[in-house]
């Protein structure tokens, strides 16, 4: 998946491991016109800039597919060549991708500061990779994932409204809907958006957390357990 953003814009990146819900979030602020590549067999963000194709955001080893868990590439790897192809620009190396038959490899010449080397990556089935939802949204959207609720909550005058919710596989079905406002966190009154995210933040993970909020009038409840999150934050020029 290619896509050119206008703005700034952040990927949620929502993984599940192991039946046990587990979130990351990255914040990524890009240029105007930036092309932008979804490399599914490492769950790899990669984008070109300047005439040169890197890679912006490589998963640690347990959130990538198991036959390319160990493969050699790090955020802000340069990709020089794959298959013995010169990376011109983004749309060469998303063709390889798609041309190669599962079970094969693409074999990547990388540049990472001053040293260059090859590393292989293997095609992977898509029934085989690993459960994952990729959501983009303008750099100007406050919105923010609360983990295990599978929604985006919204700043509306200082409170926490659903914005969005997304179903995905391997996980039970949403239980909010979107502009459902939260009023409790555990029986704690929420008196602020902020204060939802701090208050959520200090709950251990592996605990019960329990949900109020009021749809159009009526109450309503939705309880889960707090999943791992991991957030990272960067920006390119």
């Amino acid at each position: 998946m290619r896509t050119p953003f206008k703005t700034s814009v952040f990927f949620l990146i929502l993984f599940l491991l192991n039946s046990i819900s587990a979130q990351m979030m990255k914040r990524i602020e890009i240029p105007e016109g930036t092309p932008v590549f979804n490399f599914p067999e490492l769950g790899a963000v990669i984008i070109e800039q300047d005439s040169v194709v890197k890679v912006l955001f490589a998963p640690p080893a347990e959130m990538r597919p198991k036959a390319n868990k160990n493969a050699d590439v790090q955020d802000d790897d340069v990709i020089l060549f794959a298959n013995g192809k010169r990376i011109r620009n983004l749309k060469i190396f998303e063709e390889i991708v798609a041309v190669t038959k599962v079970d094969s490899v693409v074999q990547l010449g990388l540049k990472r500061g001053d040293n260059r080397f090859m590393t292989s990556v293997k095609k992977v089935n898509p029934a085989d990779l690993p459960k994952r939802r990729m959501m983009m949204r303008r750099g100007d959207d406050d919105s923010r994932p609360l983990p295990g609720l599978q929604a985006l909550i919204k700043n509306v005058d200082g409170k926490p409204v659903v914005s969005e919710v997304f179903e995905m596989e391997g996980m039970p079905k949403p239980e909010v809907q979107k502009d459902d406002k939260i009023t409790h966190l555990n029986g704690d009154a929420v008196t602020s958006f902020d204060g939802l995210f701090t208050a959520f933040k200090k709950l251990d993970v592996g605990s019960t957390v329990k949900i109020d909020f009021d749809r159009a009038g009526e109450k309503k409840s939705v309880s889960f357990e707090k999943p791992e999150m991991k957030m990272r934050r960067m920006r390119t020029q």
